[in-house]
C-alpha cells in the first residue's frame, strides 16, 4: 500500500512530480477501504456497469495503479476482455495527468519495452468524461474512454455519487437520532462571607 498523506503530491518513477492539491475523503465501499471518496465513486461505478475491478492490484517500479478492471469484449480479434491499469485523480482534464505512469504504457508498454500486466494503462479523473486509455481492440485499436464501452456511463456516474456520498449514521430505527438537549448553564454560586 501506497503511503502518502491526503494532500501530498507523490514522486512518480520517471523523477517528475504530479501536482495537485486537494483533501481526500477515506471512504468505505464494498467493504474496501478507498484512499478517497473518488476511488470509492469509481469502484461504484465499476459495479453498477457490470465491470470486474480489483483495488490496488499491484506495486509496480514507482507506481501502485488504484484499479485493475476488466472489460469484456465480443470482438473476434479480442480475448474475451480487456484490462487496465488505472491512476484515480481529483484531474478535470487528462493533461493535468502530465508525467505520471499512468501515461506510460500504452498498449501496454513504455518506451524501454517494459510490459506491464494488462493491457494498457489508463487516466481516470473527476468524471467519465476524463477517463483516457490506449490499446489493441478489434482488428485495431485506438484511443479510448470509458463511455465507449459503458453505453449509460453519465447516469451510471450519478448513481454511483448517490452511493458513496457522505451521510450521517442512523440508529436502528433508521431515523437520525436525537441529539439530547444541551445542558443548562451551570448556576454560579455565591457566597456571604462576614466581613
Amino acid at each position: 500500500m501506497r503511503e502518502r498523506g491526503p494532500c501530498q503530491s507523490p514522486q512518480v518513477g520517471n523523477g517528475a512530480v504530479v501536482k495537485y492539491n486537494f483533501k481526500s475523503h477515506p471512504t468505505i465501499y464494498s467493504g474496501v477501504a478507498f484512499r478517497s471518496r473518488l476511488e470509492a465513486r469509481w469502484a461504484a461505478f465499476f459495479d453498477l456497469a457490470k465491470l470486474k475491478w480489483q483495488y490496488e492490484p499491484y506495486d509496480l517500479n514507482g507506481w501502485t495503479p488504484d484499479f485493475l478492471l476488466t472489460i469484456p469484449c465480443s470482438h473476434s480479434e479480442c480475448c474475451d476482455n480487456h484490462e487496465l491499469l488505472i491512476e484515480v485523480k481529483p484531474f478535470s482534464s487528462i493533461a493535468q495527468f502530465e508525467g505520471h505512469p499512468c501515461m506510460d504504457y500504452p498498449y501496454g508498454t513504455n518506451d524501454c519495452c517494459n510490459r506491464i500486466p494488462a493491457d494498457a494503462s489508463a487516466a481516470f479523473g473527476n468524471d467519465v468524461n476524463t477517463t483516457f486509455f490506449e490499446m489493441a481492440h478489434g482488428a485495431g485499436g485506438g484511443s479510448f474512454d470509458i463511455t465507449y464501452f459503458v453505453n449509460d456511463a453519465e447516469e451510471l456516474w450519478v448513481k454511483a455519487g448517490n452511493i458513496v456520498q457522505w451521510k450521517p449514521k442512523q440508529n436502528k430505527t433508521g431515523l437520525m437520532p436525537i441529539l439530547p438537549p444541551k445542558p443548562a448553564p451551570r448556576s454560579i454560586r455565591t457566597w456571604n462571607y462576614p466581613v
